[in-house]
């Protein structure tokens, strides 16, 4: 999955991934605050916004593969609190044990009527699926 953020300034580019849960957390960022990220040589990110400074660990980008050059791409747009809520409702589900890494995500599959997502971690499964038109 990808998404754009627009900015307003930019110091200077550079690419890290931190984990996905740190940087949406509702007590983090909330949306329409100014957000400033930072980050160092060891990509320790650091998020400063009105209500606090965070810091996150984070991994150099070269940990993951490009993203592949879709031939036939579609986009679909999806409103963030539909999305952000059928996160929460799936994420309680994810596996935590890095034993299992192909329990630690969320499926997400976009059909032509509906967008599903599921999570499981072998004991709890969720499910959550919201009517769309793509």
């Amino acid at each position: 999955m990808t998404t754009e953020i627009s900015c307003d300034q930019i110091e200077k580019t550079g690419r890290c991934c931190t984990p996905g849960k740190s940087d949406n957390r509702d007590d983090t960022v909330s949306a329409d605050i100014p957000v400033h990220f930072e980050s160092d040589s060891n990509h320790r990110v650091k998020i400063k916004t009105d209500q606090g400074l965070y810091q996150v660990a984070g991994i150099t980008k070269d940990n993951f593969p490009e993203m592949p050059a879709f031939t036939n791409e579609k986009t679909i747009e999806i409103q963030n609190s539909t999305l952000n809520r059928m996160f929460r409702k799936t994420l309680f589900a994810v596996s935590s044990e890095e034993l299992r890494p192909a329990l630690m995500g969320v499926f997400m599959q976009i059909m032509s009527d509906e967008l599903r997502m599921v999570a499981t971690d072998g004991h709890r499964l969720s499910k959550i699926v919201d009517n769309i038109q793509v």
